[in-house]
């Protein structure tokens, strides 16, 4: 009994002992906590219908506005009647209001929200309710480019950070501090040996959901989305060698890097639309790293977008590439 003991005292001062250790098993769940109940405490997401609105020069200003006074109600606009119809399949969004070719108002939902589509209709004169059959699987191909991101995101993080604890407790490090390998080269070197194993896992994951799922992307927007998941996964891995040459041991990194994904995550427009949130929440969320990679692979994917439209993102994420990149080889050491 006096050894068992002996040894659960062990494991919790190894853990008390490391400040970084101490936040995650203590501080990082209750800040969780807390930044869930501050998002969600005014209800859940979903209670939010979207309308968007087609509009090229604003010639639907004024219904817009009027539908954006109602509560519960939130109006985005899309020039593209093509992409505004993606949305409402992929349940993006609930309504689709455009103007027909013969002038009239047209307001499109899914036959299951006919109800409250009159009652949307009603509220702007003059305006048909057209009801349209949504596939059963349109949220789930909502969910696809989010789930995709995420493995990229592990993959860098873990995969890395992981890894890079495990081969210093190892000496597997200290081995090879005593050839020329320059820290630059070996970093970029395990970011393009992980880079090949998550092109394999992306492109099953993606041939699932063509013949699964139905997914139809176009050949440019899966290079594009291609393109954009390979930035993410530099931009991730970076971060795990941050964390890896901060953190000594590999549980430590592992139980930081399980603290840092459910943010990641939640917080990056994976499982809904991040309007939803707080105002101020969103600007925050917007300049992640894995928001900038779940909007432009979304965009990509889903909507056609070419590489013009997430040209933004990229560069955010090159950005951010840069900076971790930076950090870890500044911060890495070939031993303790």
């Amino acid at each position: 009994m006096r050894t068992l003991w002996l040894l659960a005292r062990l494991r919790v001062l190894d853990v008390l002992r490391s400040r970084s250790a101490t936040f995650a098993f203590l501080g990082l769940p209750l800040l969780i906590l807390l930044v869930l109940a501050l998002v969600f405490g005014s209800g859940h997401p979903f209670e939010v219908r979207r309308v968007t609105v087609v509009q090229a020069s604003g010639e639907l200003t004024a219904a817009a506005g009027r539908l954006a006074m109602q509560e519960g109600v939130r109006v985005e606009t899309e020039p593209d009647l093509d992409v505004a119809l993606r949305k409402l399949e992929t349940r993006a969004t609930d309504a689709v209001l455009e103007r027909g070719s013969d002038g009239a108002l047209r307001l499109v939902v899914g036959s299951k929200d006919e109800l409250w589509g009159r009652g949307v209709a009603g509220l702007l004169p003059a305006t048909r309710l057209a009801l349209v059959e949504l596939s059963r699987l349109g949220y789930l191909h909502y969910l696809f480019p989010g789930l995709l991101c995420s493995s990229v995101m592990f993959a860098g993080l873990f995969g890395m950070g992981y890894a890079m604890a495990r081969y210093r407790r190892n000496a597997f490090l200290k081995k090879l501090s005593t050839t020329p390998l320059g820290r630059g080269t070996f970093v970029l070197a395990q970011i393009l040996g992980r880079g090949s194993l998550v092109t394999v896992q992306g492109a099953l994951l993606l041939v699932v959901a063509i013949v699964g799922f139905g997914l139809r992307p176009t050949l440019s927007g899966g290079l594009s989305a291609g393109l954009v998941c390979a930035v993410g996964l530099f931009v991730f891995c970076g971060i795990g060698f941050a964390l890896a040459s901060v953190i000594e041991t590999e549980a430590i990194v592992s139980d930081v890097i399980s603290g840092l994904t459910l943010p990641f995550t939640l917080f990056s427009g994976v499982f809904f639309p991040l309007d939803s949130l707080p105002p101020g929440l969103v600007k925050v969320c917007a300049l992640l790293p894995s928001t900038l990679m779940v909007d432009a692979v979304r965009s990509t994917l889903l909507y056609g977008a070419g590489f013009a439209r997430v040209s933004a993102n990229l560069c955010g994420l090159l950005l951010w590439g840069v900076v971790t990149f930076g950090i870890s080889v500044r911060l890495f050491r070939w031993h303790e």
